[in-house]
């Protein structure tokens, strides 16, 4: 059995977010520092990039990665094939969502 070390971590959780950063998102922001004092590896995408920096202090707290998807290159249709198959296999609504998965 391995010790575990500083990037182990117990849990963790994604965020989906419409924008993110925003400065009207002190709420998440605070629930995000709280995950992460409590040792859950917290992930966030945002599906948008927000219009204008913003010059939050609690965001220079944050551990969490954030990615914006829509500044990532759009994925092959068998990339696109493979995550809707492993999603729908592991949230029980999955089936329920299709396209929007």
């Amino acid at each position: 059995m391995m010790a575990p070390d500083a990037t182990h971590h117990s849990s963790r959780i994604g965020y989906v977010l419409k924008v993110f950063p925003r400065l009207s998102e002190t709420f998440v922001i605070n629930e995000i520092r709280e995950l992460e004092r409590q040792d859950v590896e917290v992930h966030v995408l945002s599906l948008h990039q927000p219009p204008a920096a913003v010059p939050h202090e609690l965001l220079r707290k944050l551990a969490a990665p954030t990615v914006q998807i829509d500044a990532l290159p759009r994925p092959s249709e068998e990339a696109l094939r493979r995550a809707t198959v492993v999603l729908a296999e592991r949230i029980a609504e999955g089936r329920l969502l299709g396209e929007r998965l």
